[in-house]
């Protein structure tokens, strides 16, 4: 028997097949590359933001006395910015403030128009701006004649002036303004003494007329446990009579100790900032703290504070933003009463 076999049929078959491969193949590598060039420059955009956004936070945030700070908002911007992207993109190249595609300004920024100036010089500089290019190397460079997919995004973070203290949130034991240099210099801790040579913090009920322990007791307990009376409102200005008794003022500290180890409220504590002009005091500011304990020593009885200066936000612990903010003076105040905030 003779079997006859159509090789033609074959050569055909296997024709085509081949010309699949050739045609379809790198078609199917190249979607292959662009999906994954995608999903990467996808992670890498949301990388970078974040990024920056820590970064610019981090900088102004050293905004002290303007505009002498100018150079330590950059070079902690740049340390975050460097920080953060060396963790989240692999075999990232660290910048400098001179590197191509990196911006990094301090300026102006206006919250009733919304608006950003540029401007390194004025005493009201208030905020930083980033502006930053990455370039991602791509995957299907080989197949479209693309080098590289670019990733720009800006950042801008401002000081933003917590001016109001909601009712039931204001601390009764302010802290002196001229305190808050002390608390730079030690890790942001004070000790907060309310009699003698050493006086920086006081006691109030938040009256513009008196000022006695049975009321400042029950309004510093309201803050622990929500015992006795709510403080008012605080507003930036506010004017109040605080305790001068040395005799008082000891009480009251006997009072708060109690209050503080049975209380029940671990949240932050809302603490004024004023400046006194003996009986009265005027609330300059806030900020967010946490007493750690009591002592006494030579100078008197002083309950430890320890202060939040670069994690204030006023959209939390009952704080509203008040009056325009500035940045400027000889002392440490801006830095601590003064939150920040993500403005773009």
């Amino acid at each position: 028997m003779i079997i006859l076999k159509n090789n033609s049929y074959t050569r055909s078959n296997n024709g085509f097949i081949a010309a699949f491969f050739v045609v379809f193949v790198p078609v199917f590598i190249g979607i292959l590359a662009l999906v994954v060039d995608l999903s990467k420059m996808y992670g890498n955009t949301s990388n970078v933001k974040s990024a920056l956004d820590t970064a610019t936070l981090a900088g102004i945030s050293q905004l002290q006395v303007s505009p002498t700070d100018i150079t330590t908002v950059k070079t902690t911007t740049l340390s975050y910015l460097n920080s953060n992207l060396s963790m989240t993109i692999n075999g990232f190249s660290t910048l400098t403030l001179l590197s191509s595609g990196l911006t990094i300004q301090c300026g102006v920024y206006d919250y009733t128009t919304a608006t950003w100036t540029y401007d390194e010089s004025s005493s009201s500089v208030n905020s930083v701006k980033v502006t930053y290019s990455y370039s991602a190397p791509s995957v299907i460079a080989g197949y479209f004649m693309i080098n590289n997919f670019t990733i720009s995004s800006t950042s801008t973070a401002a000081k933003t002036l917590a001016g109001i203290a909601a009712q039931g949130s204001a601390y009764a034991n302010p802290i002196n303004a001229a305190a808050l240099t002390s608390a730079l210099a030690a890790s942001n801790m004070v000790k907060l003494y309310a009699s003698g040579a050493a006086q920086n913090s006081y006691f109030t009920e938040f009256s513009s007329s008196s000022a006695t322990v049975g009321n400042v007791y029950n309004k510093l307990r309201f803050c622990y446990n929500g015992g006795g009376s709510a403080p008012p409102l605080v507003t930036i200005g506010d004017t109040y009579r605080y305790i001068t008794s040395s005799f008082s003022v000891s009480l009251v500290y006997i009072l708060e100790f109690i209050s503080w180890i049975f209380g029940a409220n671990t949240a932050k504590l809302i603490i004024p900032v004023v400046t006194a002009s003996s009986p009265n005091l005027t609330v300059t500011g806030f900020v967010i703290g946490d007493i750690t304990g009591y002592s006494a020593d030579g100078s008197g009885w002083y309950s430890n504070l320890t202060i939040y200066p670069k994690y204030v936000d006023n959209s939390r612990y009952g704080l509203k933003v008040g009056p325009a903010p500035t940045v400027s003076g000889s002392t440490n105040q801006a830095a601590l009463a003064n939150a920040v905030t993500l403005v773009n």
